[in-house]
């Protein structure tokens, strides 16, 4: 979405607006429209490798105990920081039990 309207405000400038014009016709800010994208792959690569490394050997394993077995091999994740990745990586949607309604 915000690379949409970046792209879309690069176009506006390069028919000659000036750049505040341009960004608010977007609803974009200049902050914004300057700032360089993240690539959160890349920077978290290190998180999902060591969250994987546990998946190996403790499948069924739940968010805490992958976070403190990583703990245990010695990095030092904060577990706000790994809990983001863990939901990025999609281990949050298992079922334990079964509703019984």
């Amino acid at each position: 979405m915000i690379a949409e309207k970046k792209s879309y405000a690069t176009l506006l400038i390069e028919f000659g607006l000036p750049v505040i014009t341009a960004c608010s016709i977007m609803s974009l800010s200049r902050a914004t429209f300057y700032r360089k994208g993240r690539n959160w792959y890349e920077k978290d690569k290190e998180i999902m490798d060591a969250i994987q490394s546990v998946l190996v050997t403790f499948p069924n394993a739940g968010f805490w105990k992958c976070y403190k077995e990583i703990r245990l091999k010695g990095y030092l994740f904060n577990n706000k920081r790994v809990y983001r990745v863990y939901l990025k990586l999609g281990l949050n949607s298992r079922d334990k039990y079964a509703r019984i309604v």
